[in-house]
């Protein structure tokens, strides 16, 4: 099942989940991503990103050996994500693995925890465990190297194929020229009133109902408004307003709760009140809500002038 209900929503969490798999194949396989070219490139062919996508990021892998130590997810640039977290022994082992010939015997050392990889590779995306902490099997084969990449040949194809790439650039345009239409004097009243009152599950249905969050991804995220009073210097160039999607918090995937997850926060900007630029020259707010769909720049920044499109926001 695929997690996003419209072009224009945030699907995070299939994606995500689909990455760890693929990740966790390469590890198995031995393979390496050295260079951020290889690192694009593997995204882009595995469709964990679009190609539209990773024109707008920088790839940052990070392989976190600590489960209990939380980082930030998604930054406006930087695209940064986790290999899931093992222990050093494990990423030890693995890469041991990868020096293998075909033929050679997996250690009945590994097996269970090459069988608890490969279990997690085989779970559906859009279910929960999303990242892999020290899975393990009950399994007591020990295979050569070429029966376990036998397995990981269709396993590699269904995670490819098993859902759409991750998709943040469109809807926080789409959130961002929402924000600009509900300042219109003709604009957007229900988002408006929603986005004033600031209330987390009103928001998070909203967005929902717009279609500008997946099912699956508003059943793990929270939402917050802030209400953010800042004033930019008459000659600032700098967005004021930018919005984030970060950790909320760390969650243990042992064995005994591996369905339990760790929720993700979701800030969006919204001014206590405009700015006189803005209120006088509602024209770049419809010229930023008109913008189609896809079209760059996802951002305000060039559409208009500077001085004007940093009180636009930029949304997670």
């Amino acid at each position: 099942m695929m997690s996003n209900n419209s072009p224009n929503a945030l699907n995070y969490l299939e994606t995500h989940k689909r990455l760890s798999q693929r990740i966790a194949i390469a590890q198995l396989r031995g393979e390496n991503l050295r260079s951020d070219e290889e690192i694009t490139q593997f995204l882009i062919n595995e469709r964990i990103v679009s190609e539209e996508e990773a024109k707008f990021f920088n790839f940052v892998a990070i392989l976190e050996t600590n489960p209990n130590k939380p980082s930030k997810v998604i930054d406006l640039k930087d695209f940064t994500f986790n290999i899931f977290g093992v222990s050093n022994q494990h990423l030890a082992d693995l890469l041991y693995l990868g020096n293998l010939a075909p033929n050679d015997k997996i250690p009945s050392s590994l097996t269970k925890f090459i069988y608890g990889i490969i279990n997690f590779i085989s779970s559906d995306s859009n279910q929960p465990p999303w990242s892999l902490v020290e899975t393990e099997s009950d399994t007591i084969l020990t295979p050569t190297k070429g029966e376990i990449e036998k397995q990981l040949a269709p396993l590699a194809t269904k995670v490819k194929e098993n859902g759409s790439p991750f998709n943040v650039l469109q809807p926080s345009k789409k959130l961002s020229q929402l924000i600009a239409k509900s300042w219109l004097r003709d604009g957007d009243s229900e988002a408006k009133d929603v986005f004033t009152e600031g209330d987390p599950h009103k928001v998070k249905s909203f967005l929902k109902d717009r279609g500008l969050l997946s099912e699956l991804d508003a059943e793990y995220a929270t939402f917050k408004i802030d209400r953010c009073e800042l004033t930019p210097e008459p000659n600032s160039t700098g967005v004021v307003y930018i919005g984030e999607l970060t950790i909320a918090k760390v969650t243990s995937f042992a064995k005994e709760d591996a369905g339990e997850f760790t929720n993700y926060n979701i800030t969006i900007p919204y001014p206590t009140e405009l700015p006189a630029e803005l209120t006088n020259n509602p024209e770049i707010l419809e010229e930023w809500v008109n913008s189609p769909d896809g079209e760059q720049p996802y951002t305000p920044v060039g559409i208009s002038p500077v001085q004007i499109s940093r009180w636009i926001p930029l949304t997670c």
